[in-house]
C-alpha cells in the first residue's frame, strides 16, 4: 500500500517525488520493484507505484479505455495530453489506423512507446509528440489536420513553458482547438476530473466549443459514471465524461 497525498493544485509541484507527498516505501506490505505490469481486458501498462504522485496509468478511465478500443477500428486517433499512452494503446488494439500522442513530457511518451511494446505493437507505426498540446493543436490547425477520433482529457490545472490552463476558465477555447481537428461526423471523447464542474456546466462547455470551432453538434452523449468510482452522496462524480459527435 502507497502514500499519495495530492495538494488541490499539484501542478505547481516542482517535484512531485518529494517524500512527505508520496514516499517511495509502502506504508504497509513488501515493495513493488521498479515498473511491474497490470493488465486491464488482457492488455498490460506499465506503472511504478513508488514514483511520485502518478503511477503511470488512471484507473477510473478504464471504461474509456475500453469504449476507444470498440470505437477505434479503422480510424485515426488523435490522443491529447496523453501522459503515458494508455488511451493510444487501447485504441491500436482495437485497430485504429494510426494514434497520434501528444503530451509536454518527453519522459512520459517514453513510458508510453514502452506500453506499446509491452502490449505487442509496433511504435514506429504510430506518432508520439513531445509538445505543448494547446500549441500543437494551433498548427495542427493551420495545416489542416484532421483525426476521426480525438481523445481530450486535460488536468485541472497545466502550466508548461508555453501556455497555462485551467479547467474550470480555459475548458472551451482549448477544446474548441480539439474540436476543429474532428472529420466530418467525427467524434470527441472529453473528460475533465475537476471536481467544481458541474456537468450542467460541462455540457455548456462543450456546445461552446463547438461554436468556437464552427463546426455544428450532431450528438452530445453524457457517459455513465465509473461503477468503481461513485458519485459522493447528493454529489456527482469527480470524472465527467461525454462524446460529442460533429456533422458533417
Amino acid at each position: 500500500m502507497y502514500l499519495k497525498v495530492r495538494p488541490r493544485q499539484a501542478n505547481l509541484l516542482v517535484d512531485t517525488r518529494r517524500e512527505d507527498l508520496a514516499p517511495k516505501q509502502p506504508v504497509r506490505g513488501t515493495p513493488a520493484v521498479g515498473e511491474i505490469e497490470v493488465f486491464e481486458e488482457g492488455i498490460p501498462y506499465g506503472v511504478r507505484l513508488g514514483d511520485g504522485l502518478a503511477t503511470g496509468i488512471y484507473l477510473d478511465q478504464r471504461g474509456n479505455r475500453r469504449r476507444v478500443r470498440e470505437m477505434a477500428t479503422g480510424k485515426r486517433v488523435l490522443n491529447l495530453f496523453a501522459y503515458t499512452c494508455a488511451f493510444s494503446v487501447a485504441a491500436a488494439k482495437g485497430g485504429a489506423t494510426h494514434t497520434v500522442s501528444v503530451d509536454a513530457a518527453a519522459v512520459a511518451l517514453e513510458r508510453g512507446r514502452a506500453n506499446f511494446v509491452r502490449a505487442g505493437l509496433d511504435p514506429a507505426a504510430h506518432a508520439f509528440v513531445a509538445d505543448d498540446a494547446v500549441t500543437w493543436m494551433a498548427r495542427a490547425k493551420a495545416k489542416g489536420d484532421q483525426y476521426d477520433l480525438v481523445l481530450f482529457d486535460p488536468p485541472s490545472f497545466a502550466t508548461t513553458k508555453k501556455t497555462t490552463f485551467a479547467a474550470e476558465s480555459d475548458y472551451a477555447e482549448v477544446a474548441a482547438l480539439a474540436v476543429a481537428l474532428l472529420t466530418p461526423s467525427g467524434v470527441l471523447l472529453a473528460c475533465t476530473n475537476h471536481r467544481k464542474m458541474l456537468r450542467a456546466k460541462f455540457r455548456r462547455y462543450l456546445h461552446e466549443a463547438a461554436r468556437l470551432a464552427g463546426r455544428h453538434v450532431r450528438q452530445l452523449k453524457d457517459l455513465p459514471d465509473p461503477l468503481d468510482y461513485p458519485a459522493p452522496f447528493g454529489g456527482e462524480a469527480t470524472l465527467k465524461s461525454a462524446l460529442l459527435t460533429v456533422d458533417v
